[in-house]
Parts: structure tokens; sequence; C-alpha cells
């Protein structure tokens, strides 16, 4: 699927190096690769490629809103724990 060496860029087919950007929705059936190497046209993939990358790209938002909604909740238990422990020690205000 994805994977990155330094500055290599797996699809399981081919290997890029230096991709600057992502275009998910080139089209209905492509994913485009911008390059750095400073040529502005586009590097489309091929159909099952551009599945595994909007897979790949699925998979890393909801990684990312599932890492937040835990830290999330981490917070807001500490926050109720020093809640707990300063009612316990009558400094809470009501």
């Amino acid at each position: 699927m994805y994977s990155t060496v330094d500055d290599l860029f797996f699809t399981g087919t081919r290997v890029f190096r230096g991709v600057a950007r992502i275009d998910l929705w080139f089209n209905d059936s492509q994913v485009a690769f911008y390059l750095e190497d400073g040529d502005s046209r586009p590097v489309l993939l091929d159909e099952e490629e551009s599945r595994l990358i909007r897979r790949w790209a699925e998979l890393a938002l909801q990684a990312t809103v599932e890492d937040n909604n835990c830290f999330l909740l981490h917070r807001r238990c500490d926050r109720l724990e020093q809640q707990r422990r300063a009612r316990k020690l009558n400094r809470v205000k009501r």
C-alpha cells in the first residue's frame, strides 16, 4: 500500500521520489501526484493504485480523528479527577 523511506513513495506497483502534493479526486477514477521537481503536470495513478491511495487517506484521516478524540477524552478525565479531588478537599465553589 503506502510507505515512505526518506522521500520515496511506494504505491504498490511504482515508486515515486519527492511527492509534493496528492490530489485524491483528480477525476472520478484517478489520483494525481504532483512531484517536487518543478514540473506542474500531474502524474496520474491507475485505478488500482488510486483505490489504494484513497483507502490509505481514508484510514489516515480516521486515525487522526480517533487520536484527537482519545486526547480530548483523556483531558476530560483528568479534569474530572481534579474536580473530584478538589471537592474531596472542599476547595470547589458551587
